[in-house]
């Protein structure tokens, strides 16, 4: 009752007109509740409060609404934007401590925006702040940075020190980390903290695990094995096998981003311009392991060439920077002899405006690279040229009908 009270119009409007821990403090509450707050969120994300928070607010203020916007699944572009800003990182340089960083960070992350300059700023105490502070703050300090796609080293170093903090973490703690060693590409270099915290994780109950704990600890151990570290998945009495089929089935109910507007429409012109003997959905491993994990887009596996369709959630804002799993993933094919081509939604965008007969050589040209060429059957050009012709006289028609019109 009180939440609901909270985000009326009248409420809010008197919320917003506080000082920034007021505002900050109320929907850290309503996020920490669970409660959804969209008026309350939208106010908070208005360009007012913003100057307010960043100009008259603390680095804790800012950081603990950024994290409760996130938490609730919602946007906050004007105050993702000016966190990256001039005065949010002069103050988060100075004042900002582990958990400001760590809740940033991750936030950030949740709402793929792009933030160099915070990254920049945490670089720069990453050592002094590790020294005291709590497993989350370093797994989800790790989890944000390795989804954002900063791979930094240096900072990657002091989470692999703080090892031992993570481990004494929740299992969420350490499934987050060792994901983010997995998709940062540094498991190899921090072998020994990456086994360090497998061995505990194997230790814990199976009922500590969700679905997403899981996947991410089956993302660690096929990026892993492709590192030269054989991750064993082993039960608490030393049997296996139960771990493993509990894994495998977390990764096939997985969604591993099931076929899109984008994705049919690729498969519809490489099938009606002549191109065959690709698969939708298509495993990277022969056995099929990972689920829904990794799964290929299109994929001629006999060629081993794979088309990436990348779609908004793979890019960053405002950077349209691709984000760490997408390139992790594309490493992890190539490290498995895959040549892989990635088209994003964009390119794709201004592909679709052109005619069949430009697209057709466009794609012919795209794949001839990698060595998948078109069938040459009268059939696929005498389609291509139909399609083309029926589209022209569709424009002539609409033509014809404005000129009667006038």
């Amino acid at each position: 009752t009180l939440a609901r009270a909270i985000d009326k119009g009248e409420v809010v409007i008197k919320i917003v007109g506080e000082k920034p821990q007021a505002i900050a403090n109320t929907i850290w509450a309503m996020a920490t509740l669970g409660c959804k707050a969209s008026n309350l969120e939208r106010a908070v994300d208005s360009d007012e409060a913003v100057v307010k928070l960043v100009r008259e607010g603390s680095s804790q203020d800012i950081a603990n609404t950024i994290w409760a916007i996130a938490t609730l699944g919602n946007q906050a572009p004007s105050l993702a934007h000016a966190i990256d800003s001039d005065d949010a990182i002069e103050m988060y340089a100075k004042e900002a401590n582990m958990q400001d960083f760590s809740n940033s960070i991750w936030a950030m992350s949740k709402l793929k925006y792009d933030c160099p300059r915070l990254i920049q700023a945490f670089a720069g105490r990453a050592a002094e702040l590790m020294r005291t502070t709590v497993s989350q703050n370093i797994s989800n300090t790790a989890y944000g940075l390795a989804d954002l796609g900063y791979f930094n080293r240096e900072i990657f170093e002091e989470i692999g020190k703080r090892a031992d903090v993570v481990a004494r973490g929740s299992t969420q703690d350490i499934s987050n980390t060792l994901w983010a060693f997995s998709i940062s590409g540094f498991i190899a270099k921090h072998e020994q903290a990456v086994r360090m915290l497998w061995d505990v994780v194997m230790k814990r109950p199976v009922s500590d695990f969700k679905d997403c704990d899981w996947n991410q600890l089956e993302t660690t151990r096929l990026f892993a094995r492709k590192e030269g570290a054989h991750l064993e998945v082993i039960d608490d009495d030393g049997r296996r096998g139960r771990r493993k089929d509990i894994m495998k089935r977390a990764a096939m109910k997985t969604d591993g981003g099931s076929a899109n507007t984008f994705e049919r429409t690729v498969a519809k012109d490489l099938t009606r311009f002549g191109f065959s003997g690709f698969k939708r959905e298509v495993s990277p491993f022969d056995d099929g392991e990972g689920g829904n994990l990794l799964k290929i887009d299109i994929a001629w596996k006999d060629k081993k060439v794979a088309l990436e369709l990348d779609g908004p959630s793979h890019f960053l804002s405002p950077s349209h920077e691709r984000d760490g799993p997408t390139k992790a993933k594309k490493r992890l094919l190539e490290a498995h002899g895959w040549k892989v081509y990635s088209l994003d939604f964009l390119k794709h965008r201004n592909y679709s405006l052109h005619d069949n007969e430009t697209k057709k050589n466009t794609i012919a040209k795209l794949l001839k690279t990698l060595g998948v060429y078109r069938e040459h059957s009268p059939r696929c050009d005498f389609i291509g040229k139909r399609a083309n012709n029926n589209e022209n006289n569709e424009k002539v028609k609409k033509s014809k009908t404005h000129k009667e019109g006038s």
